[in-house]
């Protein structure tokens, strides 16, 4: 807030005012919204109904509550006027729907409104041991689940039955939910980046992407493995050798003082050269959110340093046929990095 000479923060339901408060909840459609000063402690506005959930979750109990026949511009107005606002700058959080943005407009007319995820965000890059103990958690409960999965076989299985079959599977050891929809690629569905789990039959000869995760305190892990029912074709053997190969070369890479785009290029310039496959972003951080900074990209120059979290996935996909991508979340660690997940990213030729 010093740095950016505003003396009130506005933050909303999501990732940030969990951060920063403790208090976990999802947008909503009617207003929430935490007030932060530099010398005081935050009060949060918020319906009635939620007074009592706050103070239970967070250690800040001090909630102006709002009732649903009265709005809540007045209490907000209120709230906002009693924080002493006196540069007329508002920090804003940017996850913030535009619903609650135009009411804080408001309650602070003539106030300049300034983008905060940024400067938010760098105060997360860097995890610290707790939350870093809470995604490996993540992570081993993933590769639990998929251990599970993969047992029982999955062929003659929709990408769908096996997505929902994941996702229960992480529960029952132990995480609080799944931290995205998993994404099933059997055969040319797989070399769709994104493909949504459908109700296409995965077949013998197959190559099936299969990239999920789960949260454990609010934190997230994220984890690919592409796999083959029964023996891959010699071409599809090169191709996973590459993106395996890829990815081992690009997590080595990582240590402090590098710059982000340096572990891209390296993952990248290993698919190039082999003549198969284009650039394309090879990670994300993780944490709170399953995609946030820093960004493993060509351009980005933010240096690594101990405690940032993020993944490492190299893809080749063949469209029409099939596409493989091996995915590992590493933390930067003093001495290199160490990968969360401990599942084998050999070739894996399953039931």
């Amino acid at each position: 807030m010093e740095q950016a000479s505003c003396d009130l923060c506005v933050l909303a339901p999501g990732s940030m005012l969990k951060y920063f408060t403790g208090f976990t909840e999802d947008l909503l459609e009617r207003l929430l919204l935490c007030l932060v000063t530099p010398d005081r402690d935050p009060v949060f506005v918020a319906p009635k109904l939620f007074v009592s959930q706050i103070r239970s979750e967070s250690p800040f109990d001090d909630v102006k509550p709002w009732i649903d026949t009265d709005g809540p511009l007045a209490t907000l107005t209120a709230a906002a006027k009693a924080s002493g606002v006196r540069t007329g700058r508002v920090l804003v959080d940017e996850g913030m729907p535009l619903s609650a943005f135009f009411v804080l407009q408001a309650a602070l007319p003539g106030s300049e409104m300034i983008r905060g995820g940024e400067l938010m965000a760098e105060l997360r890059m860097r995890k610290n041991d707790e939350e870093v103990v809470a995604m490996k958690r993540a992570a081993r409960i993933a590769d639990a689940a998929l251990a599970t999965v993969l047992n029982r076989g999955i062929a003659g299985r929709s990408e769908l039955e096996v997505a929902l079959a994941l996702k229960s599977e992480m529960v029952i050891h132990g995480a609080d939910a799944s931290s995205f929809e998993p994404i099933i690629g059997s055969g040319p569905n797989g070399a769709v980046g994104h493909h949504r789990p459908g109700t296409r039959r995965i077949g013998q000869g197959d190559a099936v992407i299969m990239d999920f995760g789960c949260r454990v305190d609010g934190y997230c892990s994220d984890v690919t493995r592409t796999v083959f029912c029964s023996s891959p074709s010699k071409e599809m053997e090169r191709v996973y050798e590459v993106v395996r190969n890829a990815q081992e070369a690009a997590v080595k890479a990582v240590q402090t003082g590098v710059e982000a785009q340096s572990i891209d290029r390296i993952a990248n310039e290993s698919v190039l050269a082999s003549g198969m496959g284009d650039w394309h972003r090879t990670g994300h951080g993780i944490g709170l959110d399953v995609h946030e900074p820093p960004y493993i990209v060509k351009g980005n120059h933010q240096l690594l340093d101990d405690g940032m979290t993020f993944s490492v996935e190299p893809g080749i996909y063949l469209s029409g046929r099939f596409g493989v991508r091996v995915e590992d979340v590493v933390v930067v660690t003093a001495t290199g990095q160490e990968a969360m997940s401990e599942f084998p990213r050999s070739l894996l030729v399953v039931p």
